[in-house]
């Protein structure tokens, strides 16, 4: 069977009332039918691009029109082919449906994803049926943010660990449908050498805003009393390494991945450094699981540092894919992953050296992930696996990237003299009162 076949037959379902089902008859549809849906919206867009599709002069403006084109090829294909298909079911069944627009989709319901739709009272069978026609066009329906049917690319990350576990005879634990945990996916010792190595690179002394800093083949741990991991004008309690695998987008264009966490800033990607640069087992751990091609490792020393609530950037990822978090540290029997839905807390999640969780993208929108703070002191540490778009909003040129570091910083002047007037206004208020109370 090929691995484009065993990606389609790979089927994650996420919900509410309807919880995780597993169709048959999808799966039988999955073996037979192997069309790969993100495949043909680059085929479609290569055969574009060889067109002459992108005639935008200057390398960021062709990058900007290859992003917009995979979009529209992509809705193109889900007006002809996923439309029709799920609008049969909907007649045999004898329910309405109701099409999300894109854009209400990912601003209103924070969503991203191929299309969405909403369907009232949608039954175990029902679903069953949907996922049978999306894999037809190499794609899953899960039941996501306020009842709505989503529809994306199976992961292939999801797909990648599955096949690791069965062939490594490693425990599988769901947790929630679309969270699993991978227990032991590394050895214990594995994983100290990997701490020994991140704990000797060299903190990065110099405020990474500085462009001269830039240096992809020198690894940094940046601290977060570093001005640019400063959020709201705080420091980050924690310290990070960013790293990536070489990548050249459709184009040509070799591009720097991003990943836009919240609170990240254009100076971060100073700090970005190749995978083929890192320590050896460092090296070892982000090769060691291939669809991924980003990767930020986070150090936990302080019983105060944590990372709070949040759902990642999904429209910065290979569409359809999930993340990874693999853990390890002494300090990690104090550590929980908190899992959490709106304000409640649905879980904490303890992890021991060497094991990984993964959430799905419908997992994602529906749950936000974090790390609180703990009561002791102690070094723990977490490597997250990503595959950052190279194609899309995450994958940036050169020449974009020095734009868009100008900006940055004529941003950072603009807010450094606007607080300067601020201080200088209150100072002479201040100034002006003590006249008027000697004067009295």
């Amino acid at each position: 069977m090929s691995a484009k076949v065993c990606a389609a037959s790979m089927l994650v379902v996420a919900g509410g009332a309807v919880g995780g089902v597993l169709s048959a008859a999808a799966m039988v549809c999955a073996v037979i039918l192997a069309f790969n849906f993100e495949e043909v919206v680059m085929q479609h867009v290569n055969e574009a691009v060889g067109g002459g599709a992108i005639k935008a002069k200057g390398q960021m403006k062709r990058c900007m029109r290859l992003r917009d084109l995979t979009f529209k090829e992509r809705q193109r294909l889900v007006e002809e082919q996923l439309k029709p298909l799920v609008h049969n079911i909907a007649f045999q069944e004898g329910v309405q449906v109701h099409w999300i627009p894109f854009k209400q989709a990912k601003r209103q319901y924070k969503m991203h994803c191929t299309a969405a739709c909403r369907i009232q009272h949608v039954s175990a069978d029902l679903l069953c049926k949907l996922n049978a026609s999306a894999l037809k066009i190499g794609m899953v329906a899960e039941i996501g943010v306020a009842g709505l049917v989503a529809f994306r690319p199976p992961c292939g990350l999801d797909d990648e660990l599955t096949r690791k576990a069965k062939k490594n005879n490693i425990k599988v634990t769901t947790l929630l449908p679309g969270v699993k945990v991978y227990h032991s996916l590394f050895p214990e010792e594995f994983i100290a050498n990997v701490i020994k190595e991140v704990m000797a690179v060299e903190t990065e002394k110099e405020d990474i805003t500085n462009a001269t800093v830039r240096d992809m083949q020198r690894v940094k741990r940046v601290l977060g009393s570093n001005p640019a991991l400063h959020y709201r004008g705080n420091a980050l309690k924690r310290s990070k390494i960013w790293a990536q695998h070489r990548a050249v987008n459709m184009l040509g264009v070799a591009v720097t991945l991003l990943y836009k966490y919240t609170g990240w800033c254009w100076a971060i990607a100073n700090a970005q450094v190749f995978v083929e640069c890192l320590p050896k087992y460092m090296q070892q751990l982000c090769n060691s699981v291939k669809v991924s091609n980003h990767f930020i490792f986070t150090v936990y020393e302080k019983a105060s540092d944590n990372i709070g609530q949040h759902s990642d950037k999904l429209y910065l990822m290979q569409h359809g894919y999930g993340f990874l978090v693999v853990k390890g540290g002494p300090g990690l029997k104090d550590r929980v992953f908190r899992v959490m839905r709106e304000q409640e807390i649905v879980m904490d999640v303890r992890l021991k050296p060497g094991d990984a969780i993964y959430m799905s993208p419908c997992a994602n929108e529906l749950y936000t992930h974090g790390v609180p703070e703990t009561d002791k002191d102690g070094l723990s540490f977490s490597i997250v696996y990503r595959c950052v778009d190279v194609n899309g909003t995450g994958g940036v040129g050169d020449e974009e990237y020095a734009f868009k570091q100008v900006q940055a910083a004529k941003t950072r002047a603009r807010l450094v003299a606007k607080k300067a007037a601020k201080r200088e206004a209150i100072a002479m208020t201040e100034a002006g009162s003590h006249k008027r109370a000697r004067a009295d």
